[in-house]
């Protein structure tokens, strides 16, 4: 009596774990383009936190009433409120320093959008 499996059983399971694969890989990719997004939210949450400060230090240059004003990142370098080469976590490159966050004066109150939002 011969110990062993037969191709059928081999291909069966081969199969079986290449499904597993395909459903697996699927979802770790899904889960990283989301963390990715996540952390570049938080990244862009984090400018708007530092041209708030700037904001703070520079009150006499904010934007009059239904006024606007751009400060770009390489502004906010300069001013050591972000670090030179903060890096895009969905491409993995550094931020342009010549993006800007928008500061809009919408009838005596002031809200900041990064430049996608503009």
């Amino acid at each position: 009596m011969k110990k062993g499996f037969t191709l059928v059983e081999v291909m069966g399971v081969l199969l079986v774990l290449s499904i597993m694969f395909l459903i697996g890989s699927s979802s770790v990719t899904k889960i990283i383009k989301e963390n990715k997004q996540k952390l570049y939210n938080e990244q862009v949450d984090s400018f708007i936190e530092s041209c708030r400060t700037w904001s703070l230090a520079n009150a006499s240059s904010l934007p009059e009433v239904d006024g606007s004003l751009k400060i770009t990142l390489r502004e906010l370098i300069e001013d050591n409120l972000i670090k030179k080469g903060v890096k895009n976590p969905i491409t993995g490159q550094a931020f342009n320093e010549d993006e800007y966050i928008c500061i809009f004066n919408i009838n005596g109150t002031y809200t900041y959008k990064f430049n996608d939002e503009c």
